[in-house]
């Protein structure tokens, strides 16, 4: 009972957070041209009126409600809006691809964009292998557990599996019938592949986490929660500074400050929120989705070439 109180007031302070933040800007923006009221009429007077019939406190949860909808509407909205610009942009960057398509490797970028891959980080996947650790200790020992899995899969299998992921990443995992390819270069693209694959599924690892281990599942909910509304507030924050420092004083722009540091904050805690998703797959609390696909397309390779389980 007492979990499921939290677990509701973590879902809420966000968007209450951000729904009252926006209401004090748009207060100290407007709210020297909202009459008094003895002079009130139409809506303001209205206003008043109702405020009188419900009672401050009352009022005051109606506001606090008001407040919450409007945050909530932004911080689930926000997300959706991005995704549908990102969705655009990697439509019109396919359409550029094959219309200027050519052997130059600055269009490479695109062509990134275009298979719906973060054409920014597509120049790093191909300067350090797409080398994407999780920081820090778990990242390492998950990279180890990875590694040890793959170096178990025959090199006749190890060949057919990397020319199926170099058709999904052909500039990160390299054609392993190229000239000089040896077994341990396909097992390191392998491997990158791998971990960013996990890395990409886990968020959806949440569910299997929430099943197999309630202690870990609060700490990565608690650690999301901070990091959701660390998150969410720094542009309304910023929105309210701007508004103090435009109708008060220049002086409130130095409150600006704190957006960005929230917003870092916000990064950290979910990263360290990933942490806890990637410790419970090194634990062996719950099993990733990319390495049972993995294995289970191992074992069919094996039986269908009939090659044996070790190197």
């Amino acid at each position: 009972m007492i979990g499921s109180l939290v677990t509701g007031a973590r879902e809420v302070r966000a968007p209450l957070a951000v729904g009252v933040i926006l209401a004090a800007a748009w207060w100290f923006s407007f709210g020297k041209f909202f009459p008094a009221a003895p002079a009130a009429t139409g809506l303001p007077e209205f206003l008043y009126r109702t405020v009188d019939v419900l009672g401050p406190s009352v009022s005051l949860a109606a506001g606090g409600f008001v407040c919450y909808l409007l945050g909530s509407i932004l911080v689930n909205g926000a997300p959706k809006m991005a995704e549908f610009f990102v969705v655009g942009a990697q439509r019109v960057a396919a359409w550029l691809y094959i219309k200027y398509s050519n052997d130059d490797r600055p269009l490479e970028a695109l062509r990134f964009a275009a298979n719906g891959m973060n054409p920014l980080l597509a120049s790093r996947w191909r300067e350090e292998q797409m080398a994407r650790k999780v920081s820090g200790s778990v990242g390492s020992h998950l990279r180890v557990r990875v590694e040890r899995d793959i170096a178990q899969i025959h090199p006749t299998v190890l060949r057919v599996i990397a020319e199926e992921e170099h058709e999904a990443f052909r500039e990160v995992v390299r054609n392993p019938a190229e000239p000089g390819m040896s077994d341990a270069d396909v097992r390191s693209d392998l491997l990158e592949a791998t971990l960013w694959r996990i890395d990409q599924e886990a968020p959806g690892l949440v569910v299997r986490l929430q099943v197999k281990s309630k202690e870990l599942y609060d700490e990565w909910d608690r650690l999301s929660a901070e990091a959701d509304l660390r998150t969410a507030v720094p542009l309304p924050l910023a929105i309210l500074t701007a508004a103090l420092a435009i109708s008060w004083s220049p002086w409130f722009w130095l409150a600006g400050l704190l957006a960005p540091l929230l917003y870092a904050q916000g990064r950290g805690y979910r990263q360290r929120a990933t942490q806890i998703v990637l410790a419970g797959l090194i634990e062996g609390v719950m099993e990733s989705p990319t390495l049972e696909a993995l294995n289970l397309r191992v074992e069919v390779l094996k039986h269908k070439m009939g090659v044996e389980a070790g190197v």
